[in-house]
């Protein structure tokens, strides 16, 4: 706890705040206006609505805050050369990872609440008749429980790269080909198998084609199993990166 509650004070007066408002503000907001532009077609209020403002949100900014927040992690221990610090602190070098890993999930948790909230507001400026789709927040809940293999690539990534732009440039990379992956498995059902190597960006397009695309328990258990190997490897990745560092 005491290793985890070091890494949220480094947080505090920091400049992620910024693009952690920002972001999720652009995306509502632009989808709104697209969505009443366009409210001829979108006839479907809180679904249409969703569609407009979660997309871009989805596939570019959340993981690119994802990377923002990991770079950040790892930006004053580059910058200030605090790895010989580390090797004289009690403290392992899995609580250490660990700790960075939480901070940022509950920072893409946060985004995830401050969007959604964003979205109600926006939401009720449009007086549905419909009700709120509770659905929502249990994609959220899903996507963010994914988000933590993107983290742990990012972990990876802002570790070795003492450059705190390139990490959070190849995030972008990374959201593209996702995308494009994600995006060929519902074009052809040879390339179906792609949806489970990128279960973020599939989940997006999930819920921007919501309620037609469901997925099943059985392939939740695919997604996460994936998932969890790929988080497995970037973390024994980071530990062995670590200790080069420290050595």
């Amino acid at each position: 706890m005491r290793v985890l509650s070091a890494e949220f004070k480094k947080l505090k007066g920091s400049k992620i705040v910024i693009p952690m408002l920002l972001l999720p503000l652009f995306s509502v907001i632009f989808g709104s206006i697209n969505y009443y532009g366009n409210l001829e077609v979108l006839q479907s209020e809180w679904v249409s609505l969703w569609t407009q403002t979660y997309l871009f949100y989805g596939f570019i900014f959340f993981p690119v805050l994802s990377a923002v927040y990991c770079a950040y992690s790892w930006n004053g221990e580059h910058r200030h050369n605090n790895f010989k610090l580390l090797l004289t602190a009690p403290v392992s070098h899995s609580k250490l990872l660990l700790s960075k890993i939480s901070v940022v999930f509950f920072l893409n948790l946060f985004t995830q609440l401050y969007f959604i909230a964003l979205f109600l507001i926006a939401g009720s400026t449009f007086n549905f008749k419909s009700e709120f789709p509770a659905d929502f927040i249990y994609w959220l809940i899903v996507a963010t429980i994914f988000s933590l293999v993107n983290i742990s690539v990012q972990n990876f990534l802002s570790l070795k790269i003492k450059s705190f732009a390139i990490p959070v440039g190849l995030s972008l990379l990374i959201a593209m080909v996702s995308l494009l992956g994600s995006m060929a498995s519902y074009s052809s059902e040879s390339l179906k198998f792609l949806e489970y190597c990128f279960p973020s960006a599939s989940l997006t397009v999930a819920m921007n084609h919501y309620p037609k695309i469901l997925y099943t328990f059985k392939e939740f258990i695919v997604m996460g199993i994936l998932s969890l190997i790929v988080f497995i490897i970037f973390y024994g990745l980071q530990k062995r990166e670590l200790m080069r560092k420290l050595n």
